[in-house]
């Protein structure tokens, strides 16, 4: 280890309890790195911590600002987790499935009102589904929420979160939210919004049938 690497190690006061290599995931890059975990705080060191580039940034987390954190899959491989922190959120893949579980062990998530709505975090979709039918949540937030649920994270493109189009005028700067046409046709799948395109896709799927 050379002295920039030195440089860029954190300075770690509390006993470490965990330590693995692990990969970081975001948008478009798995980063290399180590996971290390200590009494009060939870650290991420890309390989490649020298670089001036942001997204081989140095995590450092306060244990005390996790408000929610979840098992996730990567590549279908049941060995990630993502841990959320306020308005953002990390997903790490561990080598293995046991690693993970050691790691989810040894962290306690206390009840936090920080910035992500907290009710966001409930594990419940019917209680989820009677606060949106209610309005006590937003058409976003539920969405947000099923997305969530589902295993979509902002943090993997793969699994990147997903919406219904609704609107059907995308060309025009000035949209009048109270004309029915400015909305797609919810019965009618998106290829056939175009009535132009219809009858090519009904007399395509008629030939399939024989």
């Amino acid at each position: 280890m050379d002295n920039d690497e030195f440089t860029n190690f954190p300075s770690i006061k509390s006993e470490i309890q965990y330590m693995r290599f692990c990969t970081r995931i975001i948008p478009g890059e798995e980063i290399s790195g180590e996971i290390i975990l200590s009494c009060d705080t939870l650290y991420f060191i890309p390989d490649d911590s020298t670089s001036n580039s942001e997204k081989f940034e140095l995590v450092q987390v306060p244990l005390s600002s996790l408000i929610h954190m979840l098992r996730r899959r990567y590549t279908l491989e049941d060995r990630a987790a993502e841990i959320f922190v306020g308005s953002r959120s990390f997903l790490f893949v561990f080598k293995s499935q046991k690693d993970r579980e050691e790691f989810f062990s040894l962290i306690s998530i206390r009840d936090s009102p920080t910035a992500l709505n907290s009710s966001l975090m409930n594990p419940s979709i019917t209680s989820m589904t009677a606060q949106w039918n209610k309005g006590q949540i937003s058409n976003f937030e539920y969405l947000m929420y099923l997305n969530t649920a589902a295993g979509r994270t902002y943090c993997d493109l793969m699994q990147y979160p997903v919406f219904p189009f609704v609107l059907a005028k995308y060309d025009s700067p000035t949209l009048d939210l109270h004309a029915p046409q400015s909305y797609r046709d919810l019965k009618k799948p998106m290829a056939i919004q175009d009535p132009s395109k219809e009858d090519h896709f009904i007399a395509t799927y008629n030939v399939s049938l024989f």
